[in-house]
C-alpha cells in the first residue's frame, strides 16, 4: 500500500476530512491531496504528527508495508478486526461504540 492510500485510509477512518485533516497537522488543504496522490512527502514534521494523531509507526507510514505494527495475541481476534475493517463506515461505528462501552464497563478507558 502506497503511503498516500495510508493516509487516506486512515483520514477516512477517522471520519475527517482533507480540510480537518490540514488543519490538525497546520497546512495547506492542498498538501493533504498531495500526499494523498502521492505527489508530494510530508516532512519529518508532518510524519510525526500523522504518527501521533493515527497512532501508527513512522515505519508503517515510510514502507509499503500493508499492516500495522502490531498483531494481537488472540488469532480469533485479530481475524475479527480484519474483518470489521472490510464492512462499511456505519457498521463500523456500531462495532466500535459496542467495544468502547466494554472497555468502559472494565475500567479500560
Amino acid at each position: 500500500m502506497s503511503f498516500g492510500e495510508k493516509i487516506r485510509n486512515l483520514r477516512k477512518a477517522q471520519n475527517m476530512s482533507q480540510q480537518e485533516l490540514a488543519k490538525i497537522l497546520d497546512v495547506h488543504p492542498k498538501h493533504i491531496s498531495r500526499y494523498e496522490n502521492n505527489v508530494s512527502q510530508p516532512s519529518l514534521e508532518v510524519l510525526l504528527k500523522l504518527r501521533d494523531l493515527f497512532h501508527v509507526s513512522l515505519d508503517y507510514l515510510a514502507t509499503d508495508e500493508d499492516s500495522h505494527d502490531f498483531h494481537y495475541k488472540d488469532k480469533e481476534l485479530e481475524s475479527y478486526f480484519e474483518a470489521v475493517d472490510r464492512l462499511n463506515e456505519e457498521d463500523k461505528q456500531v462495532i466500535k461504540k459496542i467495544i468502547e462501552a466494554m472497555l468502559i464497563k472494565n475500567n479500560q478507558v
